[in-house]
């Protein structure tokens, strides 16, 4: 029986580690995927925020969510995961900055399909 077992573990000992494996990243990119979407959303709502801050106007909770779902929509559904973190960052960035400014940041040349929710 131990003969038996060691001959089954041998066949079938790297399959259960390489589908483990699989799971493991699987979870990884799942869970990167996770965070990047809730930095979108944080990023979003400060994005939002300076929008109507620079424009001068005073958003009714409708509009803002309107704006926050929109520009969540380009950066996690059309921006694709491999770029979904720098637009992220850009955004973060540019809130940072002045007014005048801020709309110039507001390019994302390497996919800029991440931002298509700027000249709303």
């Amino acid at each position: 029986m131990n003969t038996v077992r060691r001959r089954l573990l041998a066949l079938t000992g790297p399959a259960l580690l390489a589908g483990g494996m699989l799971f493991s990243l699987g979870h990884a990119v799942s869970c990167g995927e996770d965070i990047d979407d809730w930095n979108s959303n944080a990023v979003c709502r400060d994005y939002c925020a300076k929008k109507y801050d620079c424009d001068n106007s005073n958003p009714s909770n409708a509009e803002v969510e309107a704006c926050v779902g929109a520009c969540r929509q380009s950066i996690e559904n059309e921006c694709g995961n491999e770029h979904q973190a720098a637009a992220n960052d850009r955004i973060g960035e540019c809130v940072d900055m002045g007014c005048t400014d801020f709309w110039a940041c507001m390019v994302f040349d390497t996919a800029p399909e991440c931002y298509g929710f700027v000249n709303q």
